[in-house]
């Protein structure tokens, strides 16, 4: 059964709601992928654990591929924001999205979310409003 990828989404939770939503584990399927040749690296972001888990979803080729530096700093995994993603515990990398979800005002940690609404605050009195295009980028889909 066809499994929705979040935009920016690691192959870590995908691959994890993809065999659950289909009645198995992903630790079977790795361990499958493994015994049949197709995987054998325990990195979970080598290329050809990616390239098999695009394959088995029937997603892009450019699922998964984000950069691990933009303009020198770091892109890490976060949590994305459970009312986008319906409940589910979803993780990743969105660096077009930022820490906060901007429609729910929710972030991986309350202290992001209060720092977010005093930020808001503050544009909002100055007149400037960052919310328009930004919501969009929250739900981008790769799949």
């Amino acid at each position: 059964m066809p499994t929705r990828l979040f935009g920016g989404e690691g192959v870590e939770t995908y691959s994890r709601r993809a065999a659950e939503r289909n009645g198995t584990d992903a630790r079977w399927i790795e361990k499958a992928l493994w015994d049949m040749d197709i995987v054998r690296s325990l990195s979970p972001r080598h290329p050809t654990r990616l390239q098999a888990w695009r394959e088995l979803g029937g997603l892009r080729d450019d699922a998964f591929v984000m950069p691990d530096t933009i303009g020198g700093d770091w892109v890490t995994d976060r949590f994305f924001c459970r009312v986008c993603t319906a409940g589910l515990d979803v993780r990743g990398r969105a660096p077009h999205v930022g820490l906060v979800c901007v429609r729910h005002k929710r972030g991986s940690s309350q202290i992001a979310v209060d720092c977010w609404a005093a930020f808001d605050r503050r544009l909002t009195r100055a007149g400037i409003s960052v919310k328009a295009g930004v919501e969009e980028g929250a739900l981008g889909l790769a799949g």
